[in-house]
């Protein structure tokens, strides 16, 4: 199915876009990567636009306008492919939460996208769980060492008890 997609829009002409951040948890500084194919034997005058979660934040995006909500390029796209770049610093959050990050391209029609491409990742959790996990395993070796200590020494003392003696028994 993939390769039919790829196939439709090769012979397709025109133009189209892809985004991906290289990962499917955001966590920390994340960079999307806009690649804009244009198949046109002459360049096109285009607005490339990626409206990024609500969870990106510190954003940087060379050659763009930045709003609250999205990055825009006002490009000319020679034939071949053209790439955008955004980064930011992804906020935590619940793990189960999935966020979009979404890119456009705009032609003709500035309120009308021409071809669009998401990517989907879901947050990263929320504080520092390698240090938690850390804390967390320490805990549970000290317990353990408690425990073997008690069981060893508690075994010692009742084998003492029940060694026979040295000492004639009483007779009574």
């Amino acid at each position: 199915m993939i390769l039919s997609l790829a196939l439709a829009a090769l012979l397709s002409g025109g133009v189209s876009v892809t985004i991906d951040n290289g990962v499917t948890e955001l966590s920390g500084r994340v960079e999307y990567t806009v690649e804009v194919i244009n198949r046109e034997p002459r360049p096109v005058k285009a607005d490339v636009r990626i409206a990024f979660p609500v969870a990106l934040t510190g954003l940087r995006a060379e050659g763009a306008t930045l709003s609250a909500d999205y990055a825009a390029w006002e490009a000319l796209l020679p034939t071949g492919t053209s790439t955008f770049r955004l980064s930011g610093k992804a906020a935590a959050g619940r793990p189960t939460d999935a966020v979009a990050a979404t890119a456009c391209v705009y032609l003709e029609n500035p309120t009308r996208p021409e071809v669009c491409a998401s990517d989907i990742d879901t947050l990263g959790p929320k504080g520092d769980w390698s240090v938690l996990g850390v804390v967390a395993l320490l805990m549970a070796l000290i317990g353990a060492g408690g425990a073997a200590y008690l069981l060893l020494r508690t075994r010692r003392t009742v084998t003492e008890l029940d060694a026979p003696s040295d000492r004639e028994p009483e007779r009574v």
